[in-house]
């Protein structure tokens, strides 16, 4: 939650001196897989929910993941906690 915050507010500061208006960035420590993330969610969460993909989508990505080297490059951020630890900071939605 910490390192996301602290990346909106870099987008905020870059994006009032127009450098960031319309991209899209990714808070993420690193390259992670859109299943890993999934799967450590799972995992921290407690729930026995194993990731079920029911709709492919319309076109057939060989690589689907977060790559922060956008943020770290345009806005001189990166990321301080790793996945787990980012995600059992974050509070519980129900």
């Amino acid at each position: 939650m910490r390192d996301a915050a602290e990346g909106y507010l870099a987008l905020a500061e870059k994006t009032a001196e127009g450098v960031a208006a319309g991209k899209a960035y990714n808070w993420a420590p690193g390259p992670v897989s859109v299943l890993e993330l999934v799967n450590e969610i799972v995992a921290v969460s407690g729930i026995n929910l194993p990731p079920e993909c029911r709709t492919p989508p319309p076109v057939r990505f060989t690589h689907q993941y977060l790559d922060p080297s956008l943020a770290r490059a345009e806005l001189g951020w990166e990321a301080r906690t790793g996945l787990r630890e980012g995600l059992a900071e974050t509070p519980p939605l129900a």
